[in-house]
């Protein structure tokens, strides 16, 4: 059996010729030295010069499979004193492609023969310059902050000549340092990485790009893997090798109080009480309120009438430094007045019977949760069962937009057990290893969440359908990755939830883009795997599909193991005994015998454990499998895609013999299990929902689950998003996946059947009339509930509408407010490669009221409210300059156990001299803990353009006002598309940085975006309700942003009233994503537990005293 490596991207590697790699399997990128000479090159583009003899020159070249190119491709480098100077040489025996570009800056130049040079003169891991030069002469030149699209405006003073010989071309470039403008210094060692699109690919067809440093994600966009050339001199040459991160420009960050900080423990809380009062006077025509309180809580005022109505949401706030008027400052006793208005400014007719309710100590209780679906069966990507029977069954999108994998558990009747991933709150965090615990500063100790997503796991944000595998009594073993650029890798949970830290194989492969199978042998602990899609290559430029040999690979449960070629590999035509085709699924048998369900050539294998042919049964289509390992009985999915064919569940017994069991509808996919602890053997099957069988005699027949059976339920999980309430009527509505939306009965929480308009967004106005956001046309429309929802009117907008993350909401006045991507006269817009948002006002009737009331960054826009007073809240991903982490999250005194952040890479985040700073892109988008959150931004009345709102530079350096940049320095910084920006934030009543999600660019630090929008809600009270999805909770804040109330914690969908884990905890988070409040409770959907929380609010002390004339 030939060994290979597998290591962190699309390529394949052999121990023969492979280069040096890391123990961990993670690739050490070339380093070489530079020569610098006393004269260069004369740009010729022949490379005869003296100094060329001298130069260092790149070690080979390989392809996307980690192979030696075929054709020599050599690249050289020299310096003098002002220059840099890079030679190339690409041999082509077969005659050089003659590209069509000649000229400067053209946009094709890409798609013909040339050389693609990446220079990151910084070495910054994350910003650098490229360079592409034709066969024919032609030449671009770009600056990249990011992995982005790109500055075309940067042009370097580059002089280049290319040379084409019969069998080979030649080129000169030479660069002047001068040139790097967008670079604050060049350094001794730099990042560098040169490509060559050789139009003469396998077979004389299509593009194949060869790389000097592979990139292991099939772009050469990754200045985190460039190799590096050091020792450069020169006046213009600064003598420092910079660490693997950014030196931002006006950001720096807040210290860490150490590695190791104690964990603080919550001062104990002090009860609220009123130790005088309250009492209510008239005094001058006005009411008079006084009270006293024993400690600095929150106090909460509201004015009811005769019938108990609330008419005035008097006050709401935070005791101390700096309340809400008219409490007062640093005072435990108040004497506040009502004006006996209502919150309309309308005079209250009689206070005959009014009364006022003072309440001290906000809370908020569980009430109910609304709208889960315990399970459907019609989105399973992955299946296994266990030595006790337990039927594993994994739902995943392969779309990380969505949510992380997740397993459900299943006893032998098909009733539900528990929800393995993500863990359940029982689990104690001893025995979740393999999970990331951030301590925080008030004793908090949360679970790090590596996406927004929700993946805990590293290597845990997306799944392939695939057939996953279980080790010993219950170690679930599945195929998963990062993200969409990162290495798949087995990840293994345990069946109670539990993640050791020993959970994760060997990195495997990035381009699988199918599904794939696997199998374990406890008694020998190899894990075989196979895919089809390992066989074959897409080529999207060339649109051609080159074939590979087929194998099946074996390794073990370790992350350094070996993965081993077990069978196959030399051939995919000739002898069945020595080659397999197209192996859709392995399983192992008894002895440790392995089976192959091999679709090409239409028969199950069986090979020995040491790899040597056995037999094969003919099954045309063979796909997926199981096998008994008691008795070698194998149970095989034979598939037809013809639809006058049916697919069939085909039975081979352990003594040979084979023949058709069962007929299932045609198509591919599915899954086969054998329980094969029991006698007789149970069988199931998960084709067009699930079935279970039991081998009477080697005859099949159907067992019949009772109606606790789960497992059986037809449908899928419902992903709510966006909530809204109805105050009069305690409606709820909550959009879900494709813009649809459901509708519930808040005070039953039964949900009420019928067709919803659905939209981006939804709002409801304060006369029960119901808007939804259409994106195509960009129009609101008003609908009537009362009718049917009949249309009363649409609103076409006058900008290009923000999508989802900006959204809508309706003032108590009727005006809409509404997020549009525009320029101060209107029109789609960017500033530089950042998308502007703005913040436009329409009157009731629908005509545009006011333009940029507040503007944001756009693309990272996250809701808009208004309160009474007309104040405007908005939601962006920005911090204070100088705060890496929320200040809710870090605390006084800095984030707790940061070195437990590192445990599995420890550039997770870069610590020196006691500052954060940000890391440069690389396979664990980093920085994710903290990208996610944005803030809530407060801005009194908007006083348009000019006025209320964000600025940012543009990639020149500029802004847009440049009055805003002379008047004050940045005080915040963001994620932008062009990276992460100091920002100019004015005309802002407060900020706070705890909201969660929060879009996020692919900017500053990962090449990752993050675009899971939020919305948070603002009651009567102008308080704030914020989701934060981090800290699996929802915070309240006062309408002068101090923190009135947090609740919730962890806890996935086994928690709950009537569930497994009952009020463990109270009020169970997973990943809250919106916030409604009615008058007295708070609707928050949580995603990714697919359900409702409805939370009552109430207060520890409350008293109501009668308005006495």
């Amino acid at each position: 059996m030939k060994k290979v490596i597998l290591v962190t991207g699309l390529f394949l590697v052999f121990l023969s010729g492979s280069p040096v790699f890391a123990k961990s399997g993670i690739p050490v990128p070339t380093t070489i030295d530079m020569v610098p000479v006393k004269a260069g090159p004369k740009i010729d583009g022949v490379l005869d010069d003296v100094c060329w003899k001298t130069a260092v020159r790149t070690t080979p070249f390989v392809n996307i499979f980690g192979d030696s190119a075929p054709r020599e491709s050599i690249a050289l480098f020299c310096q003098d004193a002002d220059n840099f100077y890079i030679g190339l040489k690409f041999s082509a025996p077969e005659g050089v492609f003659a590209s069509k570009v000649t000229g400067r800056d053209e946009g094709t130049i890409w798609q013909e023969e040339d050389a693609e040079i990446f220079l990151d003169v910084s070495n910054s891991h994350k910003s650098y310059y490229q360079i592409l030069l034709s066969s024919a002469g032609g030449l671009a030149d770009s600056y990249h902050r990011e992995q982005d699209c790109g500055d075309i405006t940067w042009n370097g003073n580059i002089e280049s000549k290319v040379v084409v010989g019969e069998k080979e071309w030649t080129a000169e470039l030479k660069i002047p340092f001068a040139s790097f403008t967008r670079s604050s210094k060049i350094t001794s060692t730099i990042g560098v990485n040169i490509s060559r699109g050789d139009m003469n690919g396998p077979g004389g067809k299509g593009r194949a790009d060869y790389f000097w440093a592979p990139s292991y994600s099939g772009t050469p966009h990754r200045p985190d893997l460039f190799a590096h050339i050091k020792g450069l001199k020169g006046k213009k040459i600064t003598q420092e090798d910079l660490p693997h991160v950014v030196k931002e420009s006006q950001v720096t960050f807040e210290k860490v109080t150490g590695n190791n900080p104690k964990v603080i423990k919550p001062a104990k809380e002090v009860a609220p009480e009123f130790t005088k009062g309250p009492e209510v006077v008239m005094d001058k025509g006005k009411v008079k309120i006084s009270f006293t309180a024993n400690t600095f809580t929150d106090v909460t005022v509201e004015i009811k009438d005769s019938t108990g109505k609330t008419v005035r949401n008097l006050v709401s706030g935070v005791l101390g430094d700096n309340p809400p008027e008219p409490l007062q400052k640093k005072s435990l006793a108040q004497v506040i007045y009502w004006d006996g208005k209502d919150n309309f400014g309308k005079k209250v007719i009689s206070l005959d019977g009014c009364s006022v309710k003072i309440s001290l100590g906000m809370e908020a209780k569980l009430d109910k949760l609304m709208g889960y679906t315990p399970f459907g069966n019609d989105r399973i990507t992955g299946a296994t069962i266990d030595k006790k029977g337990n039927v594993y069954l994994m739902h995943s999108n392969s779309n990380v937009r969505d949510v992380a994998p997740r397993i459900e558990s299943f006893d032998r009747n098909g009733e539900y057990a528990r929800t393995v991933l993500p863990f359940p709150a029982d689990i104690p965090e001893e025995k979740l290893g393999a999970i990331d615990f951030a301590h925080l500063a008030n004793g908090e100790s949360i679970p790090v969440q590596y996406h927004r997503n929700g993946s805990f796991l590293p290597y845990g944000d997306e799944a392939l359908i695939q057939e996953m595998a279980v080790m010993g009594e219950d170690q679930v073993i599945f195929i998963s990755r990062n993200f969409r650029w990162d290495t798949w890798r087995l990840v293994s949970v345990n069946g109670d939830g539990s993640t050791p830290k020993d959970c994760f194989g060997p990195r495997l492969w990035t381009n699988l883009w199918s599904g794939a199978y696997l199998a374990a042998d406890s008694d020998s602990g190899y894990v075989y795997m196979t895919s089809v899609s390992l066989t074959y290559t897409y080529d999207a430029r060339s649109n051609e599909v080159t074939r590979k040999p087929a194998a099946v690979f074996r390794t073990k449960m370790k992350p350094d193991a070996e993965v081993e070629e077990f069978i196959g590999g030399i051939g995919f035509k000739g002898s069945k005994e020595a080659h397999v085709n197209s192996p859709d699924s392995v399983a192992v048998g008894k002895d440790g015998k392995v089976f192959v369900g091999d679709s090409g050539n239409g028969e199950v294998a069986v090979f020995s454990k040491d790899g040597k042919f056995l037999k094969a049964y003919p099954v045309p289509g063979a796909e997926y499998m199981a096998v008994d390992k008691n008795t070698d009985d194998c149970y095989v999915l034979s598939t037809s895609y013809d639809k006058k064919v049916p697919s069939k569940l085909v039975y081979i017994s352990g003594s040979g013999s084979v023949k058709d069991a069962i007929s299932y509808p045609e198509g591919g996919g599915g899954h086969v299990l054998v329980d094969s602890a029991v006698k007789p053997a149970i069988i199931w099957v998960i084709k067009n929902g699930v079935k279970s069988y039991v081998n009477k005699g080697g005859t099949l027949e159907e067992r019949k689950l009772s109606d606790k059976a789960a497992i059986k339920q037809k449908g899928r999980h419902t992903m709510y998003h966006f909530v809204i309430v109805d105050k009069e009527t305690e409606k709820i509505y909550s959009t879900i996946r494709g813009g649809s939306v459901k509708c519930f009965d808040g005070k039953t929480g039964d949900e009420i059947p019928g067709k919803f308009p659905g939209g981006a967004d939804i709002a409801i106005g304060p006369d029960g009339s119901y808007y939804a956001l259409s994106v195509f046309p960009y129009q609101i429309i008003k609908y009537d509930p009362k009718k049917d929802f009949a249309v009363v009117k649409k609103i076409v907008l006058k900008d290009s509408y923000l999508g989802e993350r900006g959204g809508m909401s309706i003032a108590s006045n009727g005006e809409i407010y509404v997020f549009e991507f525009a320029g101060p006269t209107g029109g789609y817009r960017n500033i530089g490669s950042t998308m502007y948002g703005q913040v436009n006002v329409y009157s009731p009737d629908g005509t545009l009221k006011k333009r940029e009331v507040a503007r944001a960054t756009g693309g990272s826009s996250n809701g808009v409210k208004s309160d009474l007073q007309g104040n405007v809240y908005i939601g962006d991903n920005i911090r204070y300059l100088g705060r890496f982490y929320p200040k809710a999250v870090t605390g006084a005194d800095g984030i707790q156990g940061v070195d437990n952040l590192t445990k599995y890479d420890p550039a997770f985040l870069n610590i020196s001299d006691g500052k954060f700073k940000p890391v440069g892109g690389g396979s664990m988008n980093r920085n994710r803990f903290m990208k996610i959150y944005g803030s809530v931004i407060k801005f009194s009345p908007g006083a348009g353009i000019g006025g209320s709102g964000i600025y940012w530079p543009t990639l020149e350096g500029k802004i847009e006002y440049p009055e805003i940049a002379s008047k004050e320095k940045p005080n915040f910084w963001g994620y932008t598309e062009g990276g992460i920006v100091p920002l100019w934030l004015t005309g802002y009543q407060w900020v706070y940085d705890g909201v969660a999600p929060s879009p996020a660019a692919s900017g500053g630090g990962d090449f990752s975006c993050s675009c899971d929008a939020s919305r948070f809600d603002v009651d009567d009270y102008g308080r704030v309700y914020v989701p934060d999805a981090i800290r699996f909770a929802v915070q309240v804040l006062d309408t002068n942003g101090n923190p009135l109330l947090r609740f919730g914690s962890y806890g996935n969908s086994d928690s709950g009233p009537g569930r497994r884990l009952g009020s463990k905890p109270e009020i169970p988070f997973l990943f809250p994503k919106s916030v409604a409040v009615s008058k007295d409770a708070i609707y928050v959907t949580d995603k990714h537990s697919y359900q409702i929380v409805k939370a009552k609010i109430g207060y520890k002390k409350e008293k109501t005293v009668k308005i006495s004339r």
